[in-house]
């Protein structure tokens, strides 16, 4: 690993001291400066220039730049970590690497995950995906409706993106890699290689047609404040990652709800919510009718291409209303 990539790490991963990493604010505008400049992280090992850095666009810009100081130490315990999680198979991407997911970066900008730890194919972070997401508390019919919608996906060529919980993650994800299909989880969690055992799943990252992802370093013990700020950022990275975003089904409260809502109010690009008699979610009549969520097509050969005709003639309607709207063209060449 070259030392600007590893001073970018270091600076972007809490140390074991109890200091706190940058935050994708702080390294998003970071980066921004040292570009302006044509400088590189391994730069920052200059005091002096730091001290002449204009950050003033952060909050407590001065005290960051002592934080900057603090995070340039340990670089062999940092090397040595890294190290070991590659022996083990897990990735390191940064936003210097070419790899990154650029979608993500285009949509999030400064709240993209600085670092992303990530444990099988990375060519598939690049391909076209679609959003499949729902309450973790599913009844049968939300059962059957999530497989049907993952089967659909892959036999389209696509892959499935979900956040790996219970209920609706879990099934559209195992049904799309039971149907031969691909699929990336983004996890709120750090790796669990015993829970991929148990699960099966380690036979899928090795076969390459699983990938997981997650912002929370393999080492990192995580308390109850940061595990719910892990899983609300996880929601914007799985949406961010794809195409489009359905969601099966939603509860007026909770993970699910929150993500749609963020999307729909903060980042501006709508999503595709299941309209059936036989699921019975509060959160999905919310959303259609209150929030204006478009309503999810039938599942069949034409599905994939039905989202992009229905996204793009509800994005022109909102352009037109000069409402700044974000969407990823989905290419069916």
């Amino acid at each position: 690993m070259d030392d600007n990539k590893l001073t970018y790490i270091l600076l972007n991963i809490n140390k074991t001291d109890g200091s706190p990493r940058l935050t994708n604010i702080q390294n998003f505008f970071l980066r921004m400066e040292l570009e302006k400049y044509n400088l590189q992280y391994i730069d920052l090992y200059d005091n002096k220039l730091i001290d002449d850095l204009n950050l003033s666009r952060i909050r407590n810009a001065e005290n960051l730049k002592d934080k900057i100081k603090k995070l340039l130490s340990n670089r062999a315990d940092i090397a040595w970590k890294i190290d070991k999680w590659k022996q083990s198979g897990i990735s390191v991407l940064t936003q210097l690497d070419p790899i990154y997911p650029q979608k993500m970066l285009n949509l999030l900008k400064n709240k993209a995950p600085a670092v992303i730890f990530a444990l099988g194919n990375l060519n598939k972070l690049s391909e076209s995906g679609i959003a499949v997401v729902g309450s973790r508390d599913i009844d049968q019919n939300i059962v059957t409706r999530t497989k049907q919608i993952s089967r659909c996906i892959v036999e389209n060529g696509f892959s499935v993106i979900s956040g790996g919980a219970k209920g609706v993650d879990i099934t559209a994800m195992q049904t799309a890699l039971d149907w031969g299909g691909k699929t990336i989880g983004f996890l709120k969690k750090n790796f669990s290689f015993r829970n991929l055992s148990s699960s099966g799943w380690n036979k899928f990252i090795e076969d390459g047609s699983l990938t997981l992802l997650t912002e929370v370093p393999p080492d990192e013990k995580l308390d109850r404040k940061r595990l719910i700020a892990a899983a609300m950022n996880r929601n914007k990275y799985i949406y961010a990652l794809a195409e489009h975003g359905i969601i099966v089904a939603s509860d007026v409260k909770g993970g699910t709800w929150q993500g749609a809502i963020e999307q729909l109010k903060k980042y501006n690009r709508n999503v595709f919510v299941m309209h059936d008699k036989d699921i019975t979610k509060p959160g999905n009549k919310k959303l259609i009718e209150d929030l204006k969520a478009l309503i999810l097509p039938k599942p069949d050969n034409n599905f994939l291409s039905n989202l992009n005709n229905i996204y793009n003639e509800w994005l022109h309607k909102h352009t037109n209303g000069n409402l700044k709207v974000k969407q990823i063209e989905i290419d069916f060449g």
